[in-house]
């Protein structure tokens, strides 16, 4: 990507994400020139193994003294606001995780501060890049199997104890499945059908009351590793701390498309034994089978994913970074004043927020 001078980034987050975003950012040819978070140990060791300069535990000096081009947010979202309010008074550009809040309304206050301050500003629900998701979309345009008119769509998704306690177990702190897991559903589905949420209604559940606290977790990586090997030891001597995050969901949701309004019911849960999305059309049915990575059929016919929409994904070796990267060259595009594709933005995840606080409220 041609820029008239390198960017400059800061990375705020020292862990699974946060490394994301680093490296996306580095592909697009940005200069990461901090990243930083709350474990010194921690910070210097993933800023040393991703060739970025400075680690730092004070993420306000180092915005003040470095003063980039492009803020990147990898925190949990309790932590964001401040980090939006500093970034935003400084003229920075943001790019942020998902969800973009832990309630609608901070959501509908972060999107009217960065629309008013004039940033650009990208909202992280990536596996919308997903080449497969792509190629869905592509055959519906195309009219494959006619005008949509309805659609299911079965995830097995789901957190189920034990597990150790995390701030994903938190509903303050901005965890749970719905805010972690239900914006990269809508955006795939909002690509695939070429439309816009609508309406949302369901019902979210909450199965974990409680977790131990474990010591040494710092990101998802240790908590997920964590949680398949904990003991029955383990469990008796750790202290436990309560939890009210929703563990699975159910939804039913409206998106208005060019042909019309589609309804879709989601399910999300631990009685999901099989991973599709099931399109329903005038002339028949696109299945999509798989959690991530969609193996779509049509008429019991396989149609595999043209080679062309494979090779335009950045390729960095892990999934998740490869869609970071994605979102990242429309983004950075657009900062530099160059041809780019629509990406996400604040004002989805403000959309995606209040579509959740509907589930969640019943």
């Amino acid at each position: 990507m041609s820029m008239l001078k390198a960017l400059r980034a800061i990375v705020i987050g020292a862990g699974f994400a946060g490394e994301g975003h680093t490296r996306a950012l580095q592909h697009c040819g940005v200069d990461v020139v901090a990243l930083c978070g709350r474990e010194p140990e921690i910070v210097r060791a993933r800023a040393a193994a991703l060739g970025v300069p400075l680690a730092s535990t004070d993420w306000r000096v180092t915005l003040e003294q470095v003063r980039p081009d492009i803020v990147a947010i990898a925190t949990p979202a309790a932590l964001r606001r401040e980090v939006i309010e500093v970034a935003v008074a400084l003229g920075c550009h943001l790019f942020c995780d998902k969800p973009l809040a832990t309630t609608a309304s901070e959501a509908e206050a972060l999107c009217q501060l960065v629309e008013a301050a004039g940033v650009k500003h990208a909202f992280a629900a990536t596996r919308r890049y997903e080449p497969s998701v792509v190629w869905l979309a592509e055959l519906v345009a195309r009219g494959v199997i006619g005008r949509i008119t309805q659609a299911t769509y079965h995830v097995s998704a789901h957190l189920a104890p034990p597990l150790p306690w995390s701030w994903a177990l938190s509903l303050d702190q901005g965890g749970g499945l719905l805010n972690g897991h239900f914006p990269h559903l809508l955006s795939i589905l909002e690509r695939v059908l070429n439309g816009t949420l609508s309406r949302a209604t369901g019902q979210a559940k909450f199965g974990i009351e409680r977790a131990p606290i474990i010591p040494s977790i710092h990101d998802f990586r240790d908590w997920s590793t964590r949680a398949d090997a904990l003991t029955s030891e383990e469990l008796e001597r750790a202290e436990w701390r309560m939890c009210d995050a929703d563990t699975s969901y159910s939804a039913h949701l409206h998106f208005a498309t060019p042909t019309g309004m589609v309804p879709v019911t989601l399910i999300s849960g631990p009685e999901v034994k099989m991973a599709q999305l099931c399109l329903f059309g005038e002339h028949g049915t696109l299945i999509a089978q798989g959690e991530t990575a969609f193996r779509i059929l049509h008429n019991v016919q396989e149609l595999p994913v043209p080679e062309r929409l494979i090779a335009a994904l950045p390729k960095l070796g892990e999934g998740c970074e490869d869609r970071w990267a994605a979102l990242a060259r429309e983004f950075v595009a657009d900062i530099c004043g160059e041809p780019h594709a629509p990406y996400l933005t604040f004002r989805d995840g403000q959309r995606y927020q209040r579509a959740i606080e509907a589930i969640r409220s019943g």
